[in-house]
């Protein structure tokens, strides 16, 4: 028997033995059933947690990062990431609940979200919309330097 030794939860003085073996089974059948990562997620959530002091007040977050942290946790609920988010939201020190619509947080990036499909997080729609104008400025450049060229040629 391949053993190691861990802590007795009965009894903290003192160890007990466990069977490798058994433990991989046991991991390898949580993970089939789809279950390892939502408890490894809970135990984060939960260490954080009980680590946090609930005395101490957050800063108030500059409003850029008040945006990036409501575009990830739409992202986190659409995708239906919720232990993620819940330990997102500790370890912010936000609420667990979205403070802003869409909409509103559309306008503020700039993103006309009228018409929208709600299941494409709005942080989809900024990297497309930023790939797009990348494509853009990258053209501009392009066409700059064919116009210096051709002034280059007639001198």
């Amino acid at each position: 028997m391949d053993a190691q030794k861990i802590d007795d939860p009965i009894n903290p003085n003192s160890m007990v033995a466990v069977d490798n073996d058994l433990v991989i089974a046991v991991e390898e059948a949580l993970r089939r059933r789809g279950v390892l990562n939502k408890m490894k997620a809970q135990m984060r959530a939960e260490v954080f947690h009980a680590l946090q002091d609930k005395t101490l007040v957050f800063p108030d977050k500059p409003p850029d990062v008040f945006l990036a942290t409501e575009l990830i946790r739409e992202f986190l609920t659409i995708f239906k990431l919720q232990n993620t988010l819940s330990v997102f939201c500790e370890e912010m020190g936000q609420p667990f609940d979205m403070t802003l619509d869409r909409q509103f947080l559309g306008n503020e990036l700039g993103l006309n979200t009228t018409g929208s499909n709600e299941q494409i997080p709005l942080m989809v729609y900024l990297v497309q919309y930023l790939k797009k104008n990348r494509e853009e400025y990258l053209k501009n450049i392009d066409n700059t330097h064919k116009e210096r060229e051709k002034e280059n040629e007639s001198v």
